[in-house]
Parts: structure tokens; C-alpha cells; sequence
């Protein structure tokens, strides 16, 4: 299991981080490659961490030398964040909130997961495989 590339996206919008430029620098970070860094340790910006793509932790079964099985989102995508009616009329905020979804609106590791409203977990998905005579075992 994996917490998405995404997931610091998808908070940002929920919880408003995104107001924050601390956050917005970290968020960076996490659409370039993944390497979520939080330096001055910002409670609720989660600890410092690597966030996969799908073909990322697919990899890593392969690598491991597994018969990858699937791979399947776990929680919905995105909840449009808070007070969306109000903050829509910031041409400044629905402009950053666009560019973020165009960048994000066909990335395979949004697509098909389930998150409720009430639930606090990052977005994430999960990549299975098993064992097999046939599959080379990489060290």
C-alpha cells in the first residue's frame, strides 16, 4: 500500500493548506518527485516521506520479484475543500485550484479510488502480487 503522489493536493484544497506558502512549497515538491519534505516539522503537513505512482510502487513489487496481481485506487480523490461557494469568487485562489486539477485530471493514480467525507486519511491505493516459481527473485 501507498499514500499517492497526490494526497497533499487533495488535503491541501480539504483542510485550506493550501493557503499557506509553507505548504504550497512542500506540495511542489510532492507533484515533482514525490519527496515530501516537511523541515520545520508543521503539524498536520504529515512527516517527511516519498509518495508513489501507481507504476512507481508497481515497480517495486517487480524489483521484489512478485507477480503483480493489481493495483487499485482506496479512497475518492477529491473533496473540492472548504467553503468552496465563498473562496470560488478569489480569482487568485480558483486560478491555483484550476492549474492543480488540469495537472492532475488524468493521472492515473486519481482515478477509481473511494474517500468518504468523514474520513481522514491521505489518498492512497494499493498494488498486490504473490509469489511465484516462475518469477525471478531480484536481491
Amino acid at each position: 500500500m501507498s499514500i499517492s503522489r497526490f494526497a497533499s493536493l487533495l488535503d491541501g484544497y480539504r483542510y485550506g493548506f493550501v493557503d499557506d506558502p509553507a505548504f504550497r512549497e512542500m506540495l511542489a515538491g510532492d507533484l515533482a518527485d514525490g519527496q515530501h519534505r516537511n523541515p520545520d516539522k508543521i503539524r498536520g503537513y504529515f512527516m517527511d516521506t516519498f509518495f508513489h505512482l501507481p507504476e512507481e510502487l508497481e515497480a517495486e513489487i517487480d524489483e521484489a520479484g512478485f507477480a503483480r496481481v493489481a493495483t487499485a485506487g482506496l479512497q475518492r480523490p477529491f473533496s473540492a475543500g472548504r467553503d468552496l461557494e465563498q473562496r470560488w469568487e478569489d480569482a487568485e485562489w480558483r486560478e491555483r485550484l484550476l492549474d492543480y486539477l488540469r495537472r492532475a485530471e488524468e493521472e492515473r493514480s486519481l482515478l477509481g479510488g473511494e474517500r468518504a467525507h468523514h474520513d481522514d486519511r491521505p489518498a492512497g491505493f494499493i498494488a498486490g502480487g504473490r509469489a511465484c516459481a516462475a518469477c525471478e527473485v531480484r536481491a
